[in-house]
């Protein structure tokens, strides 16, 4: 159960700083951002608020499903959120990581991978963007080799969201939950290198806008 609140953790602090993240790269890859995300409320109150909420704050189309993931990202760890408060105040014993309750928290856990797989594919495409740029002017060739050696690839979320699965349908609820934890902590590390490369980026075309050498 710990684990569970954890990765709760983990999560909680991802939450803030993704759509900053994602800003910072659709200002490095110059996206234009006068037709970017249309999601308004259908007036039937059954429009998805989080999404909502991302597209109201922040504009980019150069990756045009930023709203989507980062919208359900929130969504999902609200309620993860909620409900792994209460399974820990709980008195109902996990006997051990398999019981009931940790069974119920790793279906929910199962769903917030997904959204963090989805983060962390959408993240590394724009960071590796930019990278694409650096090459095709031979700038910072040592930060793209970096990248290639640091930055956890696609493959290493997919393994996770299959390691994942696998150990949640063996009801080895532990063992699920540490692989998720181990995929977030996989995407916190591809949004450090996004920033990055994004900070850098926008350094870079500061100095040339200024004639900076």
């Amino acid at each position: 159960m710990y684990r569970g609140a954890l990765l709760d953790h983990t999560a909680s602090s991802l939450a803030p700083v993704v759509d900053a993240v994602a800003a910072l790269s659709c200002e490095a890859l110059k996206a234009d951002t006068s037709t970017a995300f249309s999601f308004t409320d259908s007036g039937d109150g059954c429009s998805d608020k989080d999404v909502t909420y991302v597209s109201s704050v922040m504009k980019c189309d150069q990756v045009d499903n930023i709203p989507i993931v980062h919208g359900r990202l929130r969504s999902l760890y609200k309620s993860v959120h909620s409900s792994t408060r209460i399974a820990v105040n709980s008195s109902t014993p996990f006997a051990n990581g398999n019981g009931s309750v940790s069974e119920d928290l790793t279906g929910l856990f199962s769903s917030l991978a997904r959204a963090l797989k989805n983060l962390g594919k959408s993240s590394w495409h724009r960071a590796h963007i930019c990278l694409k740029g650096f090459e095709n002017h031979n700038l910072y060739p040592t930060l793209v080799d970096s990248f290639n050696a640091g930055c956890p690839g696609l493959d290493r979320l997919n393994n996770s969201i299959k390691d994942a699965t696998k150990f949640e349908l063996e009801d080895k609820y532990v063992e699920s939950l540490h692989e998720i934890y181990i995929l977030s902590k996989a995407v916190r590390k591809i949004l450090s290198w996004e920033a990055t490369i994004s900070f850098i980026s926008l350094e870079g075309s500061m100095k040339g806008e200024e004639g900076i050498d």
